[in-house]
């Protein structure tokens, strides 16, 4: 068994090591992908340090006691991955300092470790098994706080994404979310094997292995997500590459929801209600919103109104924001489409790609949200 795990432990440090140094060098260089690969970098350390105990047979050395600061450094390094990939962290500020604090207590805590002789070693180290435990409570606990700060983070940009994209299947990071439920699993694994009291040696072992597993899988998950979603590992920012270019500028208030929305800039009604009638006028006569990928730089560019000006338009005169306008008008093309008897056969899925959708389950949830009604049922009730 001891041999397994060690091969498995090996062959995902070795991955983990292996992807957390491609994206450390890969070009461009993007900070948000330095702090990813250095967060999976400590999970490979973190391998390696699992295999010097099953190699070894010590639960507390000298490579613990250096692994203490450096555990409080998974919490920061994943909450400014998603900080600075979302756009909610666009700037560094020496306040971002308090978050490597814990780190610094701790490292003092230890430094004279370093500069004891090896008989006090020793007897510090046979000491540490109760301090090692309160170590490891606080360092999962304080990864815990980041992963539930990072899913807000998350949260909010699902929301804020809605005011520039009509369709968010490839940007709502669900990625992410996963990770965080995988990673905050092997933290209460982890946690369970010295604080739920279990006193059998075999549950103790299993609970054990099965959270170091957890770290080999969730590796290789990390991996398969930056193989499979490179345009993610290759943006400085999901929403700053989507909507930059040359012509068409989103200042940092866009970007960043804890600006005061329209602080400047802000509309006449006048010229609200000229551009709603531009907007509504040429989305109804083009049928753009069929084009799946339709975002706000695309009609911005199009009708030549800026991307802050038609966002403040659908806001104030709608009380919509750019998703649910858009997915508005496919539902009506929909609807329409639905009571054809020209169209009936059309499955409901060649009618959702038709209109606009890229996903009949988008397609369904925003159709019953509208109508009540599923396309089937609407159908049904409507061509009888």
């Amino acid at each position: 068994m001891k041999e397994f795990l060690t091969i498995l432990f090996i062959l995902g440090a070795g991955q983990g090591i292996f992807i957390g140094i491609a994206l450390l060098f890969k070009k461009p260089q993007i900070i948000s992908n330095k702090f990813f690969s250095l967060f999976i970098i400590l999970f490979s350390l973190y391998l390696i340090l699992a295999i010097y105990e099953l190699k070894t047979n010590q639960k507390i050395s000298t490579f613990h006691v250096i692994s203490f600061p450096v555990l409080f450094l998974f919490g920061p390094l994943f909450y400014f991955y998603v900080g600075t990939l979302t756009s909610a962290i666009t700037k560094f500020r020496k306040i971002h300092l308090l978050h490597l604090l814990p780190i610094g207590i701790v490292f003092l805590y230890i430094l004279p470790y370093f500069f004891a002789s090896n008989i006090e070693k020793r007897l510090a180290i046979s000491s540490l098994s109760v301090i090692d435990e309160i170590f490891e409570l606080a360092t999962v606990i304080h990864i815990i706080l980041y992963y539930i700060f990072s899913f807000q983070l998350l949260r909010k940009f699902s929301k804020r994404i809605k005011n520039y994209f009509s369709t968010t299947e490839k940007l709502n990071l669900l990625w992410l979310r996963i990770i965080i439920i995988i990673n905050i699993t092997i933290d209460i694994l982890a946690i369970s094997v010295d604080f739920f009291h279990i006193t059998n040696k075999e549950e103790f072992i299993i609970i054990k292995y099965l959270s170091e597993i957890g770290v080999v899988i969730f590796v290789y998950i990390a991996g398969y997500f930056v193989i499979q979603l490179p345009e993610i590992f290759s943006k400085t920012s999901i929403m700053g590459n989507k909507l930059l270019d040359s012509k068409n500028e989103i200042n940092n208030n866009e970007l960043n929801p804890s600006q005061p929305k329209y602080k400047k800039n802000r509309l006449s009604n006048n010229f609200l209600d000229e551009y709603l009638a531009i907007i509504t006028e040429y989305v109804e006569k083009t049928k753009i919103f069929r084009n799946p990928e339709l975002n706000m730089k695309q009609l911005s560019e199009d009708i030549d109104i800026s991307i802050h000006n038609i966002s403040q338009v659908i806001n104030s005169r709608l009380n919509m924001n750019f998703f649910n306008f858009i997915n508005s008008y496919r539902i009506k093309d929909a609807i329409e489409l639905l009571v054809n008897k020209d169209e009936k056969r059309k499955t409901i899925l060649e009618i959702a790609f038709e209109v606009g959708f890229n996903s009949k389950a988008t397609f369904n949830s925003i159709f019953k949200k509208t109508t009540q009604l599923t396309p089937t049922e609407y159908r049904k009730e409507n061509m009888s």
